[in-house]
């Protein structure tokens, strides 16, 4: 899976020293429903990805922008089942009796009664040059009976994992790993979970969900994912100059401006220089640009300092 780059970014906080955005976000508000069931068509005895099916629900999302894309995959118990080709509640999903309500929005996404396992790979994220990152993501476990410790690929051994993996390093994180618990002993079903992790040192990024589950009440529940940070800058000597406002809707200027600014302009994601900016003036106008990540670099007579800039 391609590694996705911020392209656009909504802001959630603003103080004098610091803003926290999101960064990339899966939701699965924008996408249409089904109350069909979902059928692979697939050999349930082999491993695969899956597809998303006319009329059926979707498993599969392209990424777009600051939205996750996500692939789900099936791998079969070490003595096969029926998997999901005898139809079953996967997938995006506005129904809300189990859970009551979403945690964010109307949908979520569903994995229930799989007869084996469902993996769910989300976009490769690139988080260079951000700081303080956090990822959270939101779980809801129906509450039944589970079998098992999640141990053994096996039919009576039910597990839940969601992690983020570092490709770079293969370091992993668990948010939440059932495995080598019964699921009924952790105190865990029946009720939205807040599950995040600190993610500093990470220059990539990968969210993963394993779910293994036998019967229609048994039924796992995701929303409303988030990759949290500061945009950082760049470069030595830029002492306290910033953008604001960051995020940029039309016009912008530079706190602390220095006196000796000599040229300021915009790169795009791909190097491209997009915009120049007069060094005389005191606030530019970018209504034009497209909304999305760039560059802003500040020459000075003895340095250059950037800084990423998101434009509404």
């Amino acid at each position: 899976m391609r590694i996705q780059i911020l392209s656009s970014i909504c802001l959630l906080t603003l103080s004098l020293n610091s803003f926290s955005q999101a960064l990339f976000h899966a939701n699965f508000e924008e996408h249409p429903v089904t109350s069909a069931l979902y059928y692979d068509t697939e050999d349930p005895s082999l491993p695969h990805p899956l597809t998303n099916n006319p009329d059926q629900p979707l498993l599969n999302v392209d990424a777009l922008g600051p939205a996750l894309g996500y692939q789900a995959s099936y791998i079969p118990y070490d003595q096969a089942s029926t998997g999901l080709g005898d139809g079953d509640h996967v997938g995006i999903t506005d129904s809300q009796n189990m859970v009551g309500a979403f945690s964010q929005g109307n949908q979520g996404y569903i994995m229930s009664d799989i007869d084996g396992n469902f993996i769910l790979t989300f976009s490769e994220v690139d988080l260079n040059g951000m700081d303080q990152i956090t990822v959270s993501c939101d779980a809801f476990i129906n509450q039944t009976s589970y079998e098992g410790d999640g141990v053994n690929n096996a039919s009576n051994s039910d597990r839940i994992a969601i992690y983020i993996i570092n490709p770079e390093t293969g370091d992993r994180i668990d948010l939440i790993n059932s495995t080598g618990q019964d699921i009924n002993d952790l105190n865990i079903e029946g009720r939205w979970l807040n599950l995040s992790a600190n993610l500093s040192g990470f220059n990539r990024a990968q969210l993963v969900i394993e779910a293994r589950n036998n019967a229609s009440d048994e039924a796992f529940f995701i929303d409303n994912i988030k990759f949290e940070g500061q945009l950082g800058l760049t470069g030595p000597n830029h002492s306290n100059s910033r953008v604001v406002p960051n995020p940029v809707t039309t016009n912008f200027s530079i706190s602390s401006r220095p006196f000796d600014l000599r040229a300021i302009y915009i790169k795009n994601i791909f190097g491209r220089t997009v915009w120049r900016g007069s060094s005389e003036h005191s606030a530019w106008e970018i209504s034009h640009l497209n909304s999305g990540l760039y560059f802003l670099n500040i020459e000075r007579d003895n340095s250059t300092w950037t800084q990423k800039i998101i434009k509404n």
